[in-house]
């Protein structure tokens, strides 16, 4: 596909289809809906229960799992309701319809959802990744999850006893996973925060960690001391800065052991995370969004802290140019120079 596929789709059958055959591109892209099964227009009172229906449909009849992976949004087009769904580019290709297995695997030719061919699947098969957090135990038994439970009820969301299973916090064998220890009360992972006098790393100021405790609950207390640096600054696109900051945490190699690290200097400000994987730099701007820890990724879709699915990249690219990221090594390196 050339930058970010758009496919315009309707409440049949091929919207299960349109999603499978995005899952199992390099980029993603976008199911644009504009009308009922009946081919009507949607209507204003029922998009909200239609956008519902569509989250159900993506759940419950496209394996491996896509939650995570796919953002459904109401928005207006042309001054009437439409639906947008956000696809990203998936993990553990080939994705298929679930009740017709390989025979619902779809793929895009062109500018058409194709069935794939058994090459083609085998070729899927062979490049596949697992999602390693979703499928690595926790480190730590006896997790609880007091914070994610109030951070949801203040989006008046509730988690019911089941919610592990929902958000996908197991393992396969019914373990809490490596995913659920991130988000846990208590954990050994945290943001570091450093602050230079200078330019250099030559005279550090502070070295404040962000965290040990529920990976939602981290990434605000950074955004909240990153505000405070820069009402005293005011050099730095704080939205810009904000997707960084989420951005590097929610896409985090977290199997590196390698933790997100923000710095801040006399110019400029920093945010670096993992990325490891050299495929996942050659595209980067031509993607429409590959979460690779997409279990957090729902999750930060739930609280807010992500607003729509791959819009993190179009807002910072909204406010600085391409010379802003760099790759050193296995790391992604944003940084934000003061005006």
């Amino acid at each position: 596909m050339a930058d970010t596929e758009s496919i315009k789709t309707g409440l049949g059958n091929e919207l299960e289809r349109s999603a499978v055959a995005l899952l199992n591109t390099d980029r993603g892209g976008l199911l644009r809906i504009g009308a009922d099964e009946n081919g009507n227009p949607l209507a204003t009172e029922s998009v909200e229960l239609v956008r519902c229906q569509i989250i159900d449909r993506i759940r419950e009849n496209i394996s491996p799992s896509a939650l995570g992976l796919c953002d459904v949004v109401v928005e207006k087009r042309e001054g009437a309701p439409a639906i947008k769904v956000v696809v990203a580019s998936g993990w553990e290709k080939p994705y298929y319809v679930w009740y017709q297995r390989e025979k619902g695997c779809f793929g895009c030719i062109g500018n058409e959802v194709q069935p794939m061919t058994a090459q083609m699947i085998s070729e899927l098969r062979e490049r596949r990744r697992p999602i390693l957090l979703g499928n690595t135990p926790s480190p730590r038994r006896g997790l609880t999850f007091c914070d994610l439970q109030i951070y949801y009820l203040e989006k008046k969301l509730k988690l019911d006893d089941g919610f592990k299973t929902t958000l996908e916090l197991l393992t396969p064998d019914g373990a809490d996973n490596y995913v659920a220890y991130l988000l846990a009360d208590e954990n050994g992972v945290s943001v570091k925060v450093a602050k230079y006098a200078g330019k250099s790393k030559v005279n550090l100021v502070t070295n404040d960690e962000y965290g040990y405790c529920c990976l939602a609950r981290a990434a605000n207390r950074v955004l909240d001391r990153l505000n405070a640096e820069n009402l005293k600054r005011k050099k730095v696109d704080m939205i810009a800065l904000r997707e960084a900051v989420i951005n590097a945490i929610v896409h985090n190699d977290y199997s590196s052991n390698a933790m997100p690290t923000v710095e801040i200097f006399s110019d400029r400000i920093t945010v670096t995370s993992y990325v490891g994987l050299p495929d996942y730099r050659e595209s980067f701007f031509e993607r429409c969004s590959m979460p690779r820890n997409r279990e957090l990724m729902r999750v930060f879709l739930d609280l807010g802290l992500v607003d729509e699915l791959g819009s993190g990249l179009k807002r910072i690219l909204g406010a600085y140019d391409k010379s802003a990221f760099e790759f050193i090594g296995n790391f992604l390196v944003v940084t934000f120079r003061f005006a």
